[in-house]
């Protein structure tokens, strides 16, 4: 969020940007419809009580500081309202709800190539095609949750549905209290 917004700042008077906040480059898209909501619901790794683990100086931008008193290692819905506010001057160019579906080049005889870029409304399911002189994929590190296929792991699924969840999908400790749990880190490969 923080790339895409800062990209569409720095470059607002001088380039056509397209900047979404549905990022995931997949068929289907890494949300949910929560209940009656007609908002997606985008799976984010933020939950109840995570801290940053950086000092917010160091992640602040250079044109705008923290709000003065808030603890060294801030709470996520602190970076958010900080992130929202630095976004406040371009929030109207965000296509939110909006999906990328597929980026392309495409080949000029004039010689000057352009990036192709289809996207999806995910409340509308309008789909929109537009060319770009450049793009930037700004859609975080660990945006697909990976589960490792390990002997055994699908079986124990079945037998016990709902007993396995990647660290994304983790929202309280509430969820294990009185509970044997376990944390396994597999690392995903390069």
């Amino acid at each position: 969020m923080a790339c895409g917004i800062t990209l569409r700042k720095r470059t607002i008077h001088s380039l056509k940007c397209l900047l979404t906040n549905a990022n995931v480059l997949l068929a289907q898209p890494v949300c949910h419809m929560d209940g009656d909501q007609r908002e997606p619901v985008i799976i984010t790794p933020a939950y109840d009580g995570l801290e940053t683990n950086i000092p917010h100086p160091l992640m602040q931008f250079s044109d705008q500081d923290f709000p003065e008193g808030i603890p060294l290692f801030p709470k996520h819905d602190v970076v958010l309202a900080y992130l929202e506010k630095y976004a406040k001057n371009v929030e109207h160019l965000i296509h939110f709800s909006t999906q990328v579906v597929d980026i392309s080049l495409q080949s000029s005889s004039q010689g000057k190539d352009t990036w192709q870029v289809k996207t999806v409304n995910l409340l509308s399911q309008l789909e929109m095609t537009e060319n770009f002189d450049a793009v930037v994929v700004a859609s975080g590190r660990a945006a697909v949750p990976h589960i490792p296929d390990v002997p055994g792991i699908a079986d124990w699924n079945s037998t016990y549905p709902g007993s396995i969840m990647h660290s994304k999908s983790y929202r309280s400790r509430d969820t294990f209290r009185n509970k044997v749990s376990s944390a396994i880190r597999a690392r995903q490969p390069p």
